[in-house]
């Protein structure tokens, strides 16, 4: 859960926590509920469901809720799992009932462990977790066991970093059994012995049976029943099978001999599996074919399928023959059987993925004979590159063969290879790298090919020993996985699939990898039981929350000790026990004080209690909160569009905050119970800024705001009377900031392109040496700055993780910071010296727009401001380029006017596989936020240059397949960028040119021209940002991609 929200007031509660739950859907969630106290305030209700809030809405509709006082609040079907019995099974698959191999994490030892298995609604995307030996699709939420400087965790996927491990079992064990196969009719024929025809004759006697009687009770034709007397044919074995019952004779193999004829030899087909026939299967999995009447091989090794040929025949008692293929080096292994056929198609290839999902039962040596078998027809080993390599286009197949292997104690690479031709099969490669993991191939399974067995040995002779990271872990029974790739991904499920494990671990071995729970229920539904709100023991008290409580697990086991029954797998159900183990005889705000100090973690709760119905209390630490204040009314939200529309007076809590809320009053106090004064604040947003209005997305909807904003902030920020710019929020001493000898900009993605801009107008306004840095690389870095540096910090959110830490390293070492942000309360704005609000509103798309405009007039009405205190320009001066700088609202409609023309160049370009973006000068990072936005709503690759760099590497990219983005406005680099562009055209390279409007040389140069009006060059990156957006925006729309929610990106990054 992604956003809280709590009321208490005179209202039904109901509808303000759903129109509050909606409204913060954009944080991203996978559940949602809501519990409220009773209108006799005796009892909680509550109503909750996995999936979106419309589900929710659906269960509200058929079971509404009453009161006045409320709170409101895995994996993918093809993860294969490794049941107790050896099967490898697609999560889809699994029944209740089942067991599973749970991981031990005290002894380090698999066990069986049985389990439920419940589906829900897949959210908009799932995080892909990648090592070299397997990947795994997942929600956000779903935990996982890590490795983290030595120690086993569990971590949520959002909260896994690269530098932890993933972890797999190193030895798996299980009870071993052979398949078995159905038999089907094959004709077969006997020869009766003399001795067989004696018997018959004879028991008809003792039967007092006639020939005629005979045929009729056995059911064959009296024709047949004279052969049997005179004994002068061959007999099929169906028509033996029943004739001998009816004369109570059992059909033994000493009186009746197996006759190959003219149909073809006696085939035998086994009734269960062995080595040599699992290494057939391998081979014929691998690389054979089953037609209607023969089983073909092709191999260019004539002697691998010599080696088959046999084998073939032992086992089935066949004879294949191998031939040439006409025009190749490649060899043709054919055997021709009817009835093979149908028994194989009946046995395996009908039922392959049944077939592929038992192998993991057999015995060790019939494992080691299919890997054999399946490596002899895929497999071949690399001196180059040193590896022994698999390729095979089934992807479960060879994630199985992973398994299987490690079975083995061989540890596999697997990576996929995109086929770029269509209707080609993507390709899915093993690789064994390791030489022990080789040696072990080689001893274990090995080949049948005489030439891949010299390879091999030859390989072991070059190959040398890996130092293992972990000497320590070597006796254990875990192998570490580095990460390599998490991303967010957009889901393609509709459904995705939980198992409630009934382990102490929670654990199951998820495509290889040990994995906790999806979800857990001890009774109910498990995906319900899973969604916020939770419930103490006797349903007294219920709880929401935002974060994660990472000593969950510790305080979890000392509950349990202490008789409390959770309902749950969830970190969040520790909380709501706590605070019933501590409230006895204490108020309820003293009860969620004790147990919030034993937390460790991040959290924002809402806690509501039937014996206390006139309270809400919430608190944070490490997530937001505010509260919401009303008239006879109260709120707690995770952010301000929640409540706008019932209040606009907030208070933000700080970091270890808590507080206590009655319909018509709040209390504000530490954890410690200190009283905390706060006043609320006033914020200037309305609600239709937090709604579409009518526009497709959020995104265009706010590149359509930027006129109306920009008008806004100078209308804010310029004193009518004075014509001088203000700050009044700016509380850095005007006598400070004039001894500043260099400032610092610290910000992340597209601040940090403001930034840039405003490097460019400091320096040029006010003459002080300006710097910037990527806030991620800024604290890292032997700092230079002190007293009479300037940190200025950019974030929309104010809670961006690097940035607030790259602040709070600069007030270390003594330089003030000044905040630029859009966010009012927020965590930056509450650590700086000094804050300049950006007043943007709220931003819903994830891809910055209107913040990033609003951020460049910060910058500059900064700069003029620092200009005009210490003197660097004359106030004329300033006065013209503030003249100008209001002009600009008006020229961005006129551009915006003109966006149907934009949306079809965007449309025309929209196919081509990768964009570079080029600008000159203050327009160099207007190329870099362009490259950025394309890349971050569309997915094409898009990288921005400083024109000047383009024959030092970017021109070799250029061609007829990639188009070109010139930012080339009226400036004193004019010349140089028509220079640019026209290299770019020798080179046919795809050119959209943004120019300055009357530009008629560059329409004789290019087809795509997109004008903005004329102005200053140190303000044309405010009107050049309106095209580059919706540039991005028409492109991203065509190409079908979620532009307001992009895969893999948050609207605020608060972690590192």
């Amino acid at each position: 859960m992604c956003g809280i929200i709590g009321y208490i007031g005179a209202r039904e509660a109901q509808p303000v926590l759903l129109n509050g739950l909606k409204r913060l859907e954009y944080r991203g969630y996978d559940s949602a509920g809501m519990v409220t106290l009773s209108s006799n305030n005796k009892y909680l209700s509550v109503r909750k469901s996995p999936g979106k809030i419309k589900t929710l809405e659906v269960i509200l509709r058929k079971k509404p809720l009453s009161g006045h006082i409320g709170i409101g609040h895995c994996l993918t079907p093809d993860t294969l799992v490794l049941l107790a019995n050896g099967q490898i099974l697609p999560i889809s698959k699994i029944n209740d009932g089942d067991e599973v191999f749970a991981f031990n994490l005290s002894s380090r030892r698999l066990e069986p462990a049985k389990v439920k298995v419940s589906t829900h609604k897949s959210p908009g995307y799932l995080y892909h977790i990648r090592t070299s030996f397997s990947s795994l699709k997942c929600t956000g939420q779903h935990r996982m066991f890590v490795l983290s400087g030595g120690k086993i965790l569990e971590k949520k996927a959002e909260n896994i970093k690269r530098k932890d491990e993933l972890i797999i079992p190193k030895y798996i064990k299980v009870e071993e059994r052979k398949i078995h196969f159905r038999p089907i009719f094959v004709k077969r024929y006997f020869k009766a012995t003399q001795e067989a025809s004696g018997l018959i004759k004879n028991r008809l006697k003792a039967l007092q049976l006639t020939k005629v009687a005979c045929a009729s009770l056995a059911n064959i034709s009296r024709s047949y029943m004279d052969h049997v007397f005179r004994n002068d044919r061959n007999f099929r074995e169906d028509e033996l099978q029943k004739l001998l019952p009816a004369l109570s004779i059992e059909f033994d193999q000493n009186y009746f001999i197996p006759q190959n004829t003219i149909h073809g030899n006696f085939i035998k087909l086994p009734n269960e599996s062995s080595p040599e026939f699992m290494q057939i299967v391998g081979y014929l999995l691998g690389d054979g074919t089953v037609k209607e009447r023969c089983i073909r091989f092709k191999d260019l090794d004539r002697a691998l399928l010599g080696f088959y040929q046999e084998l073939i025949e032992k086992v089935f008692n066949i004879q294949g023959r191998v031939v040439p293929i006409k025009g190749t080096k490649a060899w043709l292994l054919e055997v021709n059987s009817l009835y093979l056929c149908r028994w194989l198609k009946e046995n395996i290839m009908s039922r392959r993925e049944e077939f592929l999902s038992e192998l993991g039962q057999l015995p060790e040596d019939e494992i080691a004979a299919f890997l054999r078998g399946i490596f002899d027809a895929e497999g071949c080993v690399g001196l180059k590159n040193k590896q022994i390599v698999f390729g095979i286009t089934n992807g479960a197949m060879a994630r199985i063969i992973q398994l299987l292997l490690l079975r083995k104690g061989i540890l596999t690479g697997l990576y996929k290879k995109e086929r770029s031709v269509d209707k080609w099969n993507d390709y899915y490669i093993l690789y064994i790298s390791r030489r022990s993991y080789l040696e072990k191939f080689l001893q274990e399974i090995g080949f049948s090919s005489k030439q891949k067995l010299e390879r091999l040995n030859t390989l072991l002779k070059i190959r040398r020993n890996s130092p293992s990271k972990y000497k320590e872990l070597q006796t254990l029974n875990i192998i570490p996985q580095t990460i390599l790739e998490i991303k967010k991904v957009k889901a393609e499920e509709e459904l995705l699939f939980d198992l409630e494990v009934e382990h102490p671990s929670s654990s199951f071995i998820a495509n290889g990898l040990v994995s906790h729970n999806s979800r857990w229920a001890t009774h109910g539904a498990p995906t319900q039981a899973n969604a916020h709100p939770h419930e103490d023991c006797h349903g007294e008290i219920a709880v929401v929350h935002n974060g994660i409580i990472e000593n969950h697990e510790i305080l979890k086991a000392q509950l349990i000790k202490e008789g409390h029954k959770f309902r749950s797998q969830t970190d969040t159900e520790v909380i709501v026990h706590l605070i019933e183990k501590f409230y006895k005889k204490i108020p309820l705000e003293d009860a969620v004080a004790s147990a919030l100090k034993l937390l460790v973690g991040s959290f924002a709760i809402g806690v509501i209690s039937a014996r206390e119905p006139n309270k809400l209390v919430g608190a944070r630490s490490g997530s937001p909160l505010i509260v919401g204040v009303g008239k006879n009314e109260n709120f707690l939200a995770s952010d301000a569009p929640a409540i706008l529309e019932l209040t606009k007076d907030v208070i933000f809590l700080d970091e270890d905050e808590m507080v206590v809320l009655s319909k018509d009053s709040f209390k504000i106090s530490n954890f410690e119970g200190k009283t905390i004064f706060k006043k609320p604040v006033r914020i200037n947003w309305d609600i239709t800024q937090a709604q579409k209005n009518g526009f497709k997305h959020f995104m265009l909807k706010e590149i359509n705001e930027q006129p109306a904003i920009l008008e806004n902030i100078l209308n804010l920020r310029i004193d009518k009377k004075s014509g001088q710019v203000i700050f009044k929020e700016q509380n850095v001493p005007e006598e400070k900031l004039k001894t500043i000898k260099d400032i610092f900009i610290i910000a992340c993605g597209t601040a940090y392109h403001a930034g840039l801009v405003g490097k460019y107008a400091l320096e040029s306004l006010c003459a002080i040496p300006t710097h910037i840095d990527v806030s991620s690389e800024f604290r890292y870095r032997d700092l230079l700055i002190g007293p009479e540096t300037l940190v200025v910090a950019i974030s929309q959110s104010g809670e961006t993780a690097d940035t607030l830490a790259g602040a709070r390293e600069a007030r270390k070492r003594g330089a003030s910071v000044i905040s630029i942000c859009n966010v009012l309360g927020s965590t930056l704005t509450r650590e700086s010296d000094g804050i300049i609000y950006t007043y943007a509103g709220p931003e819903i798309g994830v891809a910055s727009t209107k913040a990033y405009t609003a951020q460049l007039v910060a910058l500059y009405l900064f700069a003029f401001y620092l200009a005009q205190i210490r003197g660097a320009l004359p106030g004329f001066k300033i006065s013209k380029y503030l003249g100008e700088l209001r002009k600009i609202p008006k020229q961005m409609s006129q551009i915006l006017e003109e966006q149907n023309d934009i949306a079809k160049v965007s449309r025309k370009y929209s196919h081509l596989g990768s964009f570079l973006y080029l600008g000159r000068n203050i327009n160099y990072p207007s190329a870099l936020e362009g490259a950025l936005k394309l890349k971050e709503i569309s997915y094409i690759p898009a990288e921005g240059y400083a024109a000047g760099e383009m024959k030092h590497g970017p021109i070799a990219l250029i061609d007829e397949y990639r188009a070109v983005v010139c930012i080339a406005t009226s400036s004193k680099v004019y010349e140089k960028m028509i220079s640019n562009i026209q290299e770019i055209r020798s080179r046919k390279g795809k050119i959209i040119v943004i120019a300055s409007e009357g530009d008629k040389e560059i329409k004789a140069l290019v087809q795509e021209v997109i004008y903005v009006p004329s102005q200053d060059e140190i303000f044309s990156p405010l009107l050049v940002a309106l095209p580059l957006q919706l540039l991005a925006y028409h492109i991203a729309v065509k190409r079908g991609c979620d532009v307001d929610q992009p895969r893999n990106l948050a609207k605020s990054v608060t972690v590192e």
